[in-house]
Order: C-alpha cells, then structure tokens, then sequence
C-alpha cells in the first residue's frame, strides 16, 4: 500500500511540476470558453487533474492509517511479546527473517534463526486461529 501512494506522491508531483512549465502544456488546440470542462484550456484541465489526484490522494493515505492502526491493534492483541516484535519487524518494517534475526536484540538473547522462524510460525498461526486478519 505504501508503495501505491508513493507512485501517486509521485505523479502529483509530475502534473505540478509540468504545470509550472508554459511549453509542457500543449495550447495549440484549445482557447479559453466556457462550457464543459473539455473546452477549457489545458491549464485549467492540469489544475483540476491535480487537485482530483490530491483527494484521491488523501483518501488512500487516510484507508492506509485505518488499515495500518487496525493491524497494530490486531498485533497487541497476541499473547506474546517476542512474537508481536517478530511480526511487526516482518509487516511494518519488511524485514525478512534474516535480518531480523541479526538485530541486537535477538542477537544478544538465546534465540537462534531457527527459534525466530518457529516463532513466526506460531504467531501467525495464532493470528489464523483467532481470525485476527478479518478485523
């Protein structure tokens, strides 16, 4: 998701960028009238491609939160806390076993890669088993 709203942070900043530009907007077709929105000139047209991307924009951003708020509030709701680090490290910081494994706080405790991944299992099994994901 993130990825996603960093492509559309992205194309934002594209449409206003060009916008700026006098020779990025083509006026040889158009001249300014009223009417529909087709016959208004392209800089117009920009203008409102670009407030129409921001809403969407912000729509995501604010899903995004919602998801995101409502998964930690899932994730506090597992019984362990090495487990619930495990998982946070993995979705919210897309870290691979690996290099969790390597972090100094699991480095310095008993817990070797393969405790890490045994973990990990367990906790997303017990995510399945309470039907965390469906809320």
């Amino acid at each position: 998701m993130s990825h996603k709203l960093k492509i559309l942070e992205d194309e934002i900043r594209e449409l206003e960028e060009s916008s700026r530009r006098v020779g990025a907007l083509d006026y040889s077709k158009e001249r300014i009238q009223s009417g529909s929105s087709e016959k208004l000139p392209p800089f117009v047209r920009a203008l409102d491609k670009i407030d129409e991307k921001k809403a969407f924009y912000q729509k995501r951003c604010a899903e995004y939160l919602d998801f995101r708020s409502q998964a930690l509030i899932n994730l506090d709701k597992l019984g362990d806390a090495i487990n619930q680090r495990i998982l946070y490290l993995k979705f919210f910081k897309a870290m691979s076993l690996e290099e969790i494994a390597k972090l100094k706080e699991f480095r310095d405790s008993p817990l070797t890669f393969y405790a890490i991944v045994k973990r990990y299992q367990r906790a997303l099994d017990e995510f399945d088993r309470r039907r965390l994901w469906e809320n």
